[in-house]
């Protein structure tokens, strides 16, 4: 099922059928798997008697039914001739181990994919929805976003995504009435903001618009998008006292690159004109914390940085710093401010057997384990929703893996997720 789904979900059809046929599979699998991607073949192959027949026959014989199966099953003969809209919508008794199988479908119909798809499967449905023309571009955007972020696409694919967008010249000359018509959506914004940058004329009204981007991606969590897609363009500003002002935005854009020298040289840049202030101060504190390549190094970034982070107000932050200190630094002297205005904690700390055995996997340096439970027990969760004290084993663990090798992105993660950087 791993293999069949595979192939589904790359759209490696002609394998899909292939495969099945070779390997001689004698045995069942759930939900009548095997049987649908039979009649799935029998489609593609233009027997569609046979195909009908086939299907005729796992209905009478299935436990139960498959509405989905169906309903696209006969979207693919063109037996829904009377349904006017022709959008499919999955019926709420998804079969999540089929969703390949019902993807690869709705390609084949032409039918646009639903966010259901996306929810289910975003790393591996995300592809076909970016590909599929048929999904509305909102969509798509927001499948090229997720599939960026995963590294499964690279910076030239999102940015071709992000031209084909088709905005007239009246939404160009009145960009706030534009933004403003657009608000509930964030992924079409982003595609503006973009074009909008690259039809400016000159560099000084090129930056303008691109701080607007930079802000409003952030507000939304995209920015890490929105610097990838603004690399070239800062790389032709010319660093000179026309753009002085912006030294410490272009350094961290230089920064979410990878391209330290150069944030480091508008940094410097910046402080030499104008002095340290805040701007530069956070521009080259993120600096620091991406070059640090040991645990001392950040103990020592973060300890020198102490006053800031714990004059943000924020007693979430102030427990992640507490914690990074007490698992990075056993000599530290800090304390949790008492606080009984809230005693109740929403983030749940994972079932008792899960945390046991990361503690085991811990003693006995026992990397494997170590990672396959901290998977389990982050469940795809953001950093924010992990319990303080969930966070304080997982940190522990990831100390001795591998030599810290991870602990440094990590913490980044956690700093990152939680706005403080």
């Amino acid at each position: 099922s791993i293999e069949l789904n595979y192939l589904l979900s790359t759209f490696q059809l002609e394998e899909v059928c292939n495969f099945k046929e070779s390997s001689n599979l004698n045995f069942s699998l759930e939900n009548n798997f095997l049987e649908k991607i039979d009649v799935f073949c029998l489609i593609l192959e233009d027997k569609n008697s046979e195909a009908e027949l086939l299907n005729s026959i796992m209905q009478e014989t299935q436990d139960s039914e498959d509405l989905n199966f169906q309903n696209l099953f006969n979207w693919m003969l063109n037996n829904n001739k009377e349904i006017e809209n022709s959008e499919f919508k999955l019926d709420k008794n998804i079969k999540k181990e089929l969703i390949f199988l019902y993807s690869a479908m709705a390609r084949i119909a032409e039918l646009p994919l639903t966010e259901e798809f996306l929810k289910v499967d975003s790393n591996n449905l995300a592809i076909p929805i970016i590909l599929n023309k048929s999904v509305p571009i909102e969509l798509r955007l927001k499948a090229a976003n997720q599939s960026f972020n995963n590294n499964m696409i690279q910076i030239e694919s999102l940015a071709a995504l992000y031209r084909s967008v088709d905005f007239n010249s009246s939404q160009f000359n009145k960009p706030e009435d534009t933004i403003n018509a657009l608000s509930n959506n964030i992924n079409i914004i982003m595609a503006y903001y973009f074009q909008l940058i690259n039809i400016q004329i000159f560099p000084s009204e090129r930056l303008d618009v691109m701080l607007d981007f930079w802000k409003f991606a952030k507000e939304n969590n995209l920015e890490k998008i929105a610097y990838s897609l603004s690399y070239k363009i800062i790389d032709s500003i010319e660093m000179s006292s026309d753009y002085i002002k912006f030294g410490p935005q272009i350094s961290i854009a230089y920064i979410y690159n990878s391209d330290f020298d150069k944030a480091l040289n508008w940094i410097n840049f910046y402080e030499n004109a104008l002095g340290v202030d805040d701007k530069s101060s956070y521009a080259r504190l993120l600096l620091n914390l991406q070059l640090s390549k040991d645990l001392n190094s950040i103990i020592e970034i973060i300890n020198l940085n102490y006053n800031k982070f714990s004059n943000l107000e924020n007693k979430k932050i102030e427990e992640i710093i507490f914690i990074i200190f007490d698992v990075l630094d056993s000599s530290h002297d800090k304390k949790l401010n008492e606080d009984f205005s809230e005693l109740n904690d929403h983030r749940l700390i994972p079932p008792m057997f899960v945390i046991q055995n990361i503690g085991d996997s811990i003693l006995n340096n026992d990397d494997v384990k170590l990672l396959i439970y901290s998977i389990i027990s982050l469940n795809s969760n953001n950093w924010q929703d992990i319990h303080p004290i969930h966070l304080q084993l997982i940190l522990k663990g990831f100390i001795n893996y591998k030599d810290g090798e991870y602990l440094n992105d990590i913490i980044l993660e956690i700093f990152e997720d939680y706005k403080i950087l």
